[in-house]
């Protein structure tokens, strides 16, 4: 009896404690080819008091930030220059309802890494007024675009695509490289 006690509470224990922590730290993964505009997402609470929203590359040796917003409002003063007039929220009206996901332009090899958004913000209860952290952790991965079709098609494969499809896919282009070549010999 008393081991299905312990039992039950190293289990409770896991899921109130460890657990939570487990998931709080997750990095999302995000795959992106060179040139194109990246989605990183970051949420906080809805109708939350953001005070200061910062995303950072911890990779990054050098001072300045992806991105820095305060008193509703951001400061490409404190960017870093290898994001100056490349990074812009998704939507600025929706920052009240807790999206402060950013949107990354014309990514390259070198935005390849860790991004951090960590969020203050205030909740003013009744009596006291609190400040609570929340980070999000991102690993963005950029390749080199090229190879047309076919390159993406392979790209897809290593992660997970449907092999018939790719089979497919190449034949279709074969046969419509041999129509078209044919028909402009008529």
């Amino acid at each position: 009896m008393a081991s299905v006690d312990m039992f039950f509470l190293s289990y409770s224990l896991y899921f109130l404690i460890l657990f939570p922590l487990s998931t709080a730290f997750e990095v999302k993964e995000i795959k992106a080819t060179s040139g194109e505009d990246v989605f990183l997402p970051c949420l906080s609470p809805k109708d939350s008091s953001i005070t200061l929203l910062e995303w950072i590359r911890p990779d990054l040796k050098s001072d300045g930030y992806v991105f820095f917003y305060r008193n509703n409002r951001s400061y490409e003063n404190y960017q870093h220059p290898a994001f100056h007039g490349r990074v812009k929220l998704r939507d600025k009206s929706s920052v009240k309802n807790g999206d402060v996901s950013l949107v990354l332009k014309n990514v390259s090899n070198s935005d390849s890494g860790i991004y951090e958004c960590q969020i203050l913000i205030s909740n003013t209860g009744a009596s006291e007024r609190t400040n609570i952290e929340l980070k999000d952790l991102i690993r963005l991965t950029v390749t080199q675009s090229g190879g047309g079709a076919e390159h993406i098609l392979k790209e897809r494969m290593k992660d997970g695509g449907n092999k018939n499809q790719y089979h497919a896919f190449v034949l279709s282009v074969s046969v419509i490289t041999v129509c078209w070549y044919l028909c402009r010999e008529v």
